[in-house]
């Protein structure tokens, strides 16, 4: 019998700010932390016997940054002073993309209670931002803050310097996904899933 499933997943973590507010303003204590990434997943497809083909989509963001980083960033949002007779160190990793794919998987009947599975995923990225921020900001003088920053990154669409895209990233690639399934009891199943 042929089943069609429609299935989202989203993880997102963000150690200086809750979730919602570093999506939308920073208005919240701001707390130490160097990380922040989300993964978001919508597949379509349809299901055969121990096979799958399916249709997805994604959105990623995964963003490493330094302490000072986040202080600035929290400070300008929300109208803060920046404390003076400091010099910050800035420095930004940014990596975001969406996709489209096809996933075809298959899943294996080990025994009653275990199975493995495996899927091999073709995509191509039509949004990509990667690249890196890296510098510093000195307040010693409060009449006069002085920075230098160098950035390096690729994109589809310049959000920084709002510049042409002269040569337009390509991004096709595959992903292999693994998982080992167990059946403890009726009402207790534990899932090792590899992704990527």
């Amino acid at each position: 019998d042929y089943q069609i499933f429609a299935e989202f997943n989203s993880e997102s973590y963000s150690e200086p700010v809750p979730i919602h507010h570093f999506i939308n303003d920073w208005n919240s204590p701001l707390k130490a932390g160097e990380n922040a990434y989300t993964k978001n997943t919508l597949e379509l497809g349809v299901a055969y016997e121990s096979w799958t083909i399916s249709w997805i989509h994604r959105i990623d963001y995964w963003l490493e940054f330094t302490d000072d980083t986040a202080y600035v960033h929290h400070s300008g949002e929300n109208g803060n002073s920046i404390q003076s007779t400091n010099i910050y160190d800035i420095n930004l990793k940014a990596n975001h993309y969406r996709l489209n794919g096809l996933k075809l998987g298959y899943l294996h009947q080990v025994s009653s209670s275990v199975s493995v599975g495996a899927a091999l995923t073709l995509m191509n990225a039509f949004q990509l931002v990667d690249g890196e921020i890296d510098g510093w900001l000195d307040t010693s003088d409060p009449a006069r803050y002085q920075s230098e920053l160098t950035v390096d990154y690729n994109y589809t669409t310049d959000e920084l310097f709002d510049r042409p895209n002269i040569v337009e990233p390509t991004g096709f690639g595959a992903a292999l996904d693994m998982m080992l399934i167990w059946m403890v009891t009726d009402e207790t199943e534990l899932r090792l899933v590899l992704e990527d």
